[in-house]
């Protein structure tokens, strides 16, 4: 009898709880991704309030928007799609760091993160969940609301950054995500990868950081500011979108939870128009869609013609998502939506393939459904997804400065008429299927394990708090260093007083 009772003391405990959902990320997918965690918490009979750049798609009672406005529409026009994929590397970065930048000051101004900021002085939240892609320089409303635990999660999945303040060291062996390396690098390679890794983790640390630190003080005085890198250091969990299946097999600490697919739901039944257009397609589907970011109206009109070109010569539906898809001219195989149940189209046994830019929610939507990919990647962690794609057998990716309509043709008919590539993806699909419970009853849990606890301290290991020195192990190995050379170097002093003592003695 009182052990029910604890349970539901327990139960209740956590039940009605106030969490804060910060979404600074601009990006109408990831903004999904978190929505479907803060749907579950709501469900759950949470209070959730986002704060996004995004409209509510998830409607539900407890599910309150405080939006970030009008920020789209300041940068429509100044990311050109087209120079992405000649950018370099370091280049590439330095103007992700600089938008983050950029977003975050401009988040400060909006009614919305007024509207936030000015709830009574006696309002509690008690838990914040905070997408760790962006929006530090708003952490001062973790101060302004007490202090409560932070959960971060991540859309992009685990990286650099986030293993850095979570006390996890990114290893050799896993490519960064703006690479196209796969986990079987060359020497080079590994070179290569873990000096940029770290060059990312420290410019972010001590220059990034310091630049978003220094916009809270202009904003909010110095008072509401405190060190961003000890504050990062006290985050509770870390729920990233990232699985051995989807991803590359790694070793996580306790505080790092792995929920890739969290945003993949049931099916639903299509509607009459897409329901038709599959079931006249005598020999199946090919979806084409470039996801929220990457956007095919975007694309040069040149490669849309030679997709067009190369389409017309398929004897398969190809299913587009574009708008403004009307103005093309296209053959009568080629279907355009301006909208498209991504989902529920690629759960369908009949859709063959899916051609994508190689987001990561679109990838993992693919693989849960059994469906191969032909990838057309422009920046970011599409370049990686890309490589791994192509490396595990169950796709294929494009190269933008390749693109003919035989070329793209070749690598279609390739995917579908070799066998091994359905085959692999259905493998990847069962695995991704069998899993003890779903990402979603795994983010639940953890957040609301924070809510019950109000700490995860006890899973942070050691190296958390401790130096890079300390962490990997270099203080032993430079004494292990010191009591092997300074011997030697006497050894070596020695012998050669004693070599020009001989030779002066020959002399004389």
């Amino acid at each position: 009898m009182w052990r029910i009772l604890g349970i539901l003391c327990l139960v209740s405990a956590i039940q009605g709880a106030n969490i804060l959902y910060m979404c600074p990320l601009i990006s109408p997918s990831h903004h999904f991704w978190n929505e479907v965690l803060a749907n579950g918490l709501a469900q759950r009979g949470h209070n959730v309030t986002i704060l996004s750049h995004d409209d509510i798609r998830l409607k539900h009672e407890n599910y309150t928007l405080v939006k970030f406005e009008g920020i789209y529409e300041a940068l429509d026009g100044t990311f050109d799609l087209e120079d992405s994929p000649k950018m370099s590397t370091i280049a590439s970065m330095d103007r992700l760091f600089e938008g983050v930048i950029a977003m975050c000051s401009m988040d400060l101004e909006t009614e919305g993160f007024k509207q936030i900021w000015n709830y009574p002085k006696d309002f509690k939240f008690d838990l914040i969940i905070w997408d760790a892609n962006g929006g530090e320089c708003m952490y001062p409303l973790i101060k302004r609301f007490g202090n409560p635990p932070v959960v971060v999660v991540s859309p992009f999945g685990l990286q650099p950054s986030i293993s850095d303040f979570m006390g996890h060291h990114v290893h050799s062996y896993s490519p960064f995500m703006i690479f196209p390396f796969t986990d079987k690098m060359t020497f080079w390679q590994r070179m290569f990868n873990v000096v940029y890794t770290n060059y990312v983790v420290y410019y972010r640390k001590y220059f990034f950081l310091k630049k978003q630190q220094q916009i809270a003080k202009d904003k909010f005085g110095v008072d509401m500011v405190d060190d961003f890198q000890a504050l990062e250091k006290n985050l509770s969990l870390a729920l990233v979108n990232t699985d051995p299946v989807y991803n590359y097999p790694e070793t996580y600490p306790p505080n790092i939870i792995p929920v890739a697919g969290i945003h993949i739901q049931p099916p639903k039944p299509l509607n009459k128009a897409f329901s038709k257009i599959i079931n006249d397609s005598k020999n199946g589907v090919i979806l084409f869609a470039l996801g929220s970011n990457v956007k095919s109206e975007r694309i040069n009109p040149q490669i849309l013609e030679l997709f067009g070109k190369c389409f017309e010569t398929l004897p398969y539906t190809i299913l587009w998502k574009i708008k403004g898809g009307k103005d093309l001219i296209l053959s009568k195989n080629v279907i355009t939506e301006s909208w498209i149940p991504q989902n529920d189209v690629l759960a369908n046994p009949k859709t063959k393939l899916f051609i994508t830019h190689g987001g990561a929610l679109s990838t993992q939507e693919s693989i849960y459904n059994g469906v191969p990919m032909l990838v057309f990647p422009f920046f970011y962690d599409q370049l990686n997804i890309a490589a791994k794609i192509a490396e595990r057998k169950i796709g294929d990716k494009l190269d933008y400065f390749s693109m003919t309509p035989e070329y793209v043709c070749g690598k279609i008919n390739n995917i579908l008429g070799d066998e091994r590539y359905t085959r692999n993806v259905k493998v990847m699909s069962d695995r991704a299927r069998d899993q003890q419970n779903t990402p979603l009853e795994r983010g639940i849990f953890w957040v609301e394990y924070i809510l019950r606890h109000g700490t995860a301290e006890h899973l942070n290991l050691v190296i958390r708090n401790a130096s890079v020195f300390e962490s990997l192990n270099l203080d032993i190995m430079c004494f292990f260093l010191a009591i092997i050379v300074v011997p030697l170097l006497l050894i070596k002093c020695y012998c050669c007083k004693r070599c020009k003592k001989d030779k002066k003695i020959k002399t004389n």
